[in-house]
């Protein structure tokens, strides 16, 4: 893995020889984010020889740390895909699909003041198997929902406290695959920019109704398997 700005073109290779931030996409997941002595950090989900695990990168000591993990056996499964992380308010959330028929969908919290992965709510949805993507707008955690057959529909919730409360729905539209896409949303617009991994990009606007609500926007090359985040921080290395 790399640290890249494409502000300065910095860059830092960031895998050592231990085999410490070597990413695998169909298995691994990454969140960036800045840690309470205003560090920039990075977190690796892999899975390795049948069990996942979770290892923390400091770019001021350029050194990986072993993380503690959840025990429960059916997180290690190797049919659950992770999203990559999404930093807010001192959490990394990610989402984890399970890649089976009405097993459900799991979010998680890595908390980054005490090191620990903690289990999370997540909304109440009516369809277990439903995509989902997290997006930070005005300081609130919002989740996007992709419910498929057979009720065809996109949900946005929002994140209060411990519960999430539905705030927006569009219903009896094909909705798109949310999971591992990256959503932002645009203050200028009030539109969200979902750009998936090979860098195709759609616009969601809830002012629409129906399928005009979810259209294309443009598809360009980009790096496969980037993750791409917002930060104050200088990585100037």
């Amino acid at each position: 893995m790399i640290l890249w700005n494409p502000l300065t073109h910095a860059t830092k290779f960031v895998s050592s020889t231990l085999s410490r931030g070597r990413f695998k996409q169909k298995t691994d997941a990454v969140g960036l984010y800045v840690s309470p002595s205003n560090e920039y950090m990075l977190l690796h989900a892999k899975h390795r020889n049948g069990s996942m695990k979770l290892y923390k990168y400091s770019s001021r000591c350029d050194s990986w740390r072993k993380m503690g993990f959840v025990d429960e056996r059916k997180y290690h499964n190797y049919k659950m895909s992770w999203s990559n992380g999404t930093f807010f308010q001192g959490v990394v959330y990610f989402i984890v699909k399970v890649d089976a028929a009405g097993m459900g969908n799991y979010l998680f919290g890595f908390h980054v003041d005490s090191d620990e992965l903690k289990s999370k709510p997540k909304p109440a949805t009516t369809n277990h198997d439903g995509d989902g993507s997290l997006v930070v707008v005005r300081n609130q955690l919002h989740m996007f929902v992709a419910n498929s057959l057979p009720n065809w529909s996109l949900h946005l919730w929002r994140m209060d406290g411990e519960n999430w409360t539905k705030i927006w729905v569009r219903q009896n539209i094909l909705p798109p695959s949310l999971f591992g896409r990256t959503i932002t949303y645009v203050v200028s617009t009030g539109k969200f920019l979902v750009v998936s991994r090979p860098g195709t990009v759609f616009e969601i606007d809830t002012t629409k109704n129906g399928i005009e609500c979810y259209y294309p926007v443009f598809s360009e090359s980009s790096i496969q398997g980037a993750v791409y985040t917002e930060t104050l921080m200088s990585l100037d290395f």
